[in-house]
């Protein structure tokens, strides 16, 4: 918790450093305030909180507060700025401290930043930032390139980002067995086409390669002698996505309609397919309201079971219900007031967005989760 206070006091007055230094010029776009409240309901096998064998509890309250500036530092380069805290009760982590529960709140921050400069038909970025809460710290930077073509009816883009993370490897046990680390780079190519004046289509694909740590160091598997042993994953996954997104505008009755897939595979056997489909409907011309309904089904990973038998060899084991074969579906609700073309000249340049989801999937795990945002654009 201190090292979280310690953060929060820091980063305002690095940023201000950085874009608003004697030598440079800096105004601020746009500020967002968001709340976020999680409530996960739900059983896993590599939980502990429950019967030796499992399933134990993956229960969870996490509550999320968001700060968002976009800073303008110039006419070509503007600063996306993002500060996230969560606070998160009766997460997984506290199956490491059973006993004292000393962990039943865990706190944890990241400070992602996003420099973009922009001339023309050209854009780039720069990303950058880093995340710390109490057994973890991770730092990622990457970037990427857009171009637009043929008038801005089309662009074609490519972005990268490398993450280093580093974590205190304790075991299902509540041993420390030292520092560990796991490295992540991904890469990410795609392209838009507007096909007409309202219908618009892109389309992405993206590989991403991890290697070290993989797996959850307290996490554990059922064993059929009635005790638990280690999690373990081979040492490099390799990802891939592919995605098309289509969104078409019916402009009589002030509807927009988006439909995406997206496929999945990797090198641990683990297929992936989801469906979603979106519903935009302008209530006024201030206020209008999104409907949404995601829909996944992946094969799991080959090495998941909810019992092992006992070998005196390592071998891949895992029983993560995240990794596991299911079915999920989740549906959501968003209501957007832009109140800066509403009729109350107090509230101009404000916007404020509050959403409700659900989600629940086959193997006993659900969330409901709510969101609540103040913003304004200066």
């Amino acid at each position: 918790m201190r090292q979280l206070i310690l953060l929060l006091r820091a980063a305002p007055a690095a940023l201000a450093v950085l874009f608003f230094a004697p030598d440079a010029r800096g105004q601020v776009e746009e500020m967002e305030m968001r709340a976020a409240f999680f409530d996960q309901t739900g059983h896993g096998y590599q939980s502990v909180a429950g019967p030796a064998r499992g399933p134990g509890s993956e229960n969870a309250l996490i509550f999320e507060p968001l700060f968002f500036l976009k800073i303008r530092h110039d006419e070509s380069w503007t600063h996306d700025v993002n500060v996230t805290v969560d606070i998160v009760s009766n997460a997984s982590i506290d199956a490491i401290d059973a006993n004292s529960s000393a962990s039943a709140v865990n706190e944890a921050a990241t400070v992602d930043v996003t420099s973009t400069y922009h001339q023309d038909e050209h854009r780039a970025h720069v990303r950058y930032g880093f995340h710390i809460e109490e057994p973890f710290r991770s730092v990622f930077i990457g970037g990427g390139y857009s171009r637009s073509l043929a008038d801005d009816n089309a662009s074609l883009w490519i972005t990268g980002l490398a993450t280093f993370d580093f974590f205190d490897q304790v075991n299902r046990l509540g041993h420390d067995l030292g520092l560990g680390d796991r490295h992540t780079i991904n890469i990410n190519v795609g392209g838009s086409q507007i096909l007409s004046p309202t219908t618009l289509f892109d389309a992405t694909y993206g590989v991403t390669l991890q290697d070290g740590r993989l797996e959850t160091t307290w996490n554990s598997v059922p064993l059929s002698d009635g005790t638990r042993g280690d999690e373990v994953f081979p040492g490099v996954r390799l990802r891939h996505a592919v995605a098309a997104r289509v969104a078409q505008h019916l402009p009589l009755t002030r509807t927009t309609l988006k439909a995406a897939y997206r496929f999945y595979v990797d090198n641990y056997k683990l297929v992936g397919h989801t469906v979603e489909g979106q519903l935009f409907q302008y209530l006024t011309d201030w206020l209008y309201v999104r409907g949404s309904y995601r829909y996944h089904w992946q094969s799991g990973v080959d090495f998941y079971g909810t019992v092992f038998q006992p070998l005196p060899v390592v071998v891949p084991e895992t029983s993560d219900s995240d990794l596991a074969p299911f079915t999920a579906h989740e549906v959501g609700l968003k209501l957007v007031l832009l109140a800066e073309r509403s009729p109350w000249e107090t509230l101009e340049r404000v916007f404020i967005e509050a959403s409700f989801y659900r989600y629940f999937r086959t193997n006993d795990l659900a969330v409901n989760w709510m969101t609540l945002a103040f913003g304004r654009r200066f």
